[in-house]
């Protein structure tokens, strides 16, 4: 091959070169541009996601309509007070573990009851054979208690009447799991003014688990329970050994 066949075969090689150059420089330039397409359109749908949670957390607890608590669906109406309260406590995060530290019972049981008490929905009986979905109504007085055990304020009676209140909704919640309903329905438990009333035939978790106030469960004997094998300790770290009681005695 002579000198001028030589220089034309180099030329088409540079030539070939040149263009394979700029295809892959297009190439890139395009894969450049359809990533930076991707990634704003990832930040647009991060900030749009961003915004969504913000705005949530801006209007958490208030129904624009009502101007209430749309968080919980209350069968019944509590005070604004009581809806402002619990929402803090369905926001709190530190709340189990403050709790737990200060009065000495565990994580685990504090878990349980907030879920239970401020979390869950429930079957509610509203009047004879008449049941509805919902919350627990708010109450302020619960959730002063649970404010101030969080904060280690809980004066000496107070403080008897958390761990009161903690071995009850624990109890009441595990009986519940197990398939005992929270009050009973039945016509005959509800007297002429639409109120519930004890009644030893009919029954549910709520008259089961110990007294929310004293933590007694001097009443097992008129439901046909045995009493526990032991008393409630002040840490109720034998609460589980009450509800395994009254499990065997209902049949649960």
């Amino acid at each position: 091959m002579g000198d001028g066949g030589l220089a034309a075969v180099f030329r088409g090689l540079a030539a070939d070169a040149a263009r394979a150059a700029g295809n892959i420089a297009h190439s890139v330039a395009r894969i450049t541009e359809k990533t930076a397409e991707i990634e704003e359109s990832n930040l647009r749908s991060l900030l749009d996601s961003d915004s969504r949670v913000a705005e949530s957390f801006k209007n958490l607890g208030r129904d624009p309509a009502a101007g209430g608590w749309s968080g919980a669906r209350y069968v019944r109406s509590p005070t604004q007070e009581a809806a402002d309260a619990y929402a803090a406590i369905r926001a709190s995060t530190g709340d189990v573990s403050s709790i737990a530290r200060n009065t000495g019972i565990e994580e685990g049981v504090i878990a349980q009851v907030k879920n239970h008490l401020f979390m869950s929905e429930h079957d509610i009986p509203v009047g004879p054979g008449r049941i509805e979905r919902g919350n627990f109504t708010a109450d302020e007085h619960l959730a002063d208690l649970w404010g101030k055990a969080g904060k280690g304020t809980l004066s000496e009676a107070e403080a008897t009447e958390f761990r009161a209140l903690m071995s009850h909704e624990y109890v009441e919640s595990r009986l519940m799991e197990s398939g005992l309903p929270y009050r009973s329905a039945d016509p005959e438990s509800w007297d002429d003014d639409g109120d519930i009333v004890f009644n030893p035939q009919h029954f549910g978790a709520h008259e089961a688990a110990p007294h929310s106030v004293t933590g007694s469960t001097r009443h097992w004997k008129a439901l046909g329970l045995g009493s526990p094998e032991e008393p409630i300790a002040p840490d109720l770290s034998n609460i589980d050994g009450v509800v395994d009681a009254a499990r065997r005695g209902l049949g649960l």
